[in-house]
Order: C-alpha cells, then sequence, then structure tokens
C-alpha cells in the first residue's frame, strides 16, 4: 500500500506539472483518482449491511439502466449474495425473476436511473 500511495502522489505530483500546458493530463489524474475510490464504495461498501441478521437484508436490492450499466451491474448485489454462481451479465435478468418473491418477502428495490 506504501508503494501505491508513493506512486498516486508522484502520479498527482506529475500532473500538476502539466497543468498548463496539458490540462487533459491532470483531467485524467483527478477522473481516475475518483473512479478509484468511488467504484469501490459504491460496490463494496454502499451495498452491505453487515448488521442484518437475515440473508436478504445483508445487501441493498437497486434498479435501473443507468447506474448499473456504469457500475457493471454490481448493483445487483442482492441477486449476487443469493445466487453467487450466476454471471454478473445474468443479474439483471435474475432480478427481474427474483422481484415477485421480493416483494412477497417485504423487500422494496431501491430505483436509480
Amino acid at each position: 500500500m506504501s508503494a501505491e500511495a508513493i506512486f498516486v502522489s508522484l502520479w498527482w505530483l506529475a500532473s500538476g506539472g502539466f497543468c498548463h500546458s496539458a490540462p487533459a493530463i491532470a483531467v485524467y489524474v483527478v477522473l481516475l483518482t475518483l473512479g478509484g475510490w468511488l467504484y469501490p464504495l459504491a460496490t463494496v461498501w454502499w451495498p452491505h449491511r453487515a448488521s442484518a441478521s437475515h440473508t436478504y437484508q445483508q445487501t441493498v436490492a437497486v434498479r435501473g439502466r443507468c447506474i448499473p450499466a456504469l457500475l457493471l451491474n454490481h448493483t445487483y448485489h442482492l441477486e449476487h449474495h443469493l445466487y453467487p454462481m450466476v454471471s454478473s451479465h445474468h443479474w439483471r435478468e435474475l432480478a427481474h425473476r427474483l422481484d415477485p418473491h421480493f416483494r412477497a418477502l417485504g423487500i422494496r428495490p431501491l430505483k436509480l436511473p
């Protein structure tokens, strides 16, 4: 982790040096860093509920088109936990099949764009 922290710090310093002559490099570094920080938050920290006692409550059920596509379908996290052998490109279909069961259990998926 120390090596990675040093590398990222050097990368930020180098991009700052090119900020006036090549601003696209600085924009790229900012976007790359934000993506590196936000993607794990959106796919690991946010969907999990460690304090929940039942399997159905340990992750968030999320529905939508744009946000799930941006996060490579990791918003279908409840489905992933219930059926870990199903490939990620089938999670959306699995979610549609499970929705009637979720409604019967009182699970209300979070609606995103």
